[in-house]
């Protein structure tokens, strides 16, 4: 496989391709997705769920997501891979913005840096394009600002908000930003987003006309057991298969099945006899 460019998915855009990404947290899984046609792996906040158990996206730090993301990058590092700025890794300033930003590019390798953004964000979003950074602005439900509306809801169901949503998108085009990740919002306001923008419109529960689509790799493989959302389409169920595997591989244990001794080591044949005597001497 050829090293990936960002500019790829431009091109995917102009010709009026679509383009798919993955969450992706570890290693382990970087190498299986670095063998499929997935275009780009978001190393998400929503690894302080997957990863860690959390019930929200906020308990993960810099540190965490920078490894994280160097794990993917080194198990997949012919895809683009994208990191995610953690809760309060760039709301106090543009300088702290663009010093973790900065960490992600030159420790983690990341391709492209993604933001929760609100009005607020959009010179954040100018200073680090105007760094060098590629930047995936996330707008619509933005999951570390819940503690705002108390509970998630669909974002553009009213004209109001919808129109807001659009000027969102564009100011943060015009700042630079790489690419508008859209959440959780109504497909209507996303197609009138999509045929205003000039950079690539990625949905995440935002209907079919965006050009690029992104999901949870847990909810998708069906290794994770919790509530999903209403867009997360479940492909697999690995997560039952992984457990009938440990429960097969249990039984096998306690039944003595396993190990076999095709699966032992054995003392070379020519040692025997030098261990026979080493052993005589013990007694």
């Amino acid at each position: 496989m050829n090293k990936q460019k960002v500019a790829d998915l431009y091109e995917k855009k102009n010709k009026g391709e679509r383009f798919s990404l993955l969450t992706c947290y570890d290693y382990t899984m970087a190498r299986i997705l670095s063998k499929t046609d997935v275009d780009m792996l978001l190393t998400g906040d929503s690894a302080s769920q997957m990863i860690l158990g959390e019930n929200n996206t906020l308990n993960i730090s810099m540190d965490m997501l920078t490894a994280l993301t160097k794990s993917v990058k080194r198990g997949a590092p012919d895809k683009l891979v994208a990191a995610d700025m953690p809760f309060m890794s760039y709301q106090p300033s543009i300088e702290r913005a663009l010093i973790n930003a900065g960490r992600f590019v030159a420790e983690a390798e990341a391709d492209a840096v993604k933001i929760e953004s609100g009005w607020p964000q959009v010179e954040t979003v100018r200073a680090a394009a105007d760094s060098g950074i590629c930047i995936i602005a996330h707008i619509g439900l933005r999951p570390q600002s819940i503690g705002l509306k108390g509970r998630p809801k669909a974002e553009g169901t009213y004209a109001e908000d919808a129109v807001d949503l659009i000027k969102l998108a564009l100011a943060l085009e015009e700042a630079g930003a790489g690419f508008i990740l859209l959440e959780a919002a109504a497909r209507e306001t996303a197609e009138l987003m999509q045929s205003r923008l000039s950079i690539p419109l990625i949905g995440c529960g935002a209907g079919p006309s965006c050009d690029g689509q992104v999901l949870v790799v847990n909810d998708v493989m069906g290794m994770f057991d919790g509530p999903a959302p209403k867009f997360a389409r479940k492909y697999a169920e690995i997560g039952s298969s992984i457990a009938a595997a440990a429960n097969a591989y249990h039984e096998d244990v306690v039944s003595g099945a396993y190990p076999q001794d095709t699966e032992s080591y054995h003392i070379k044949t020519q040692e025997k006899q030098k261990l026979d005597d080493m052993l005589k001497e013990l007694s």
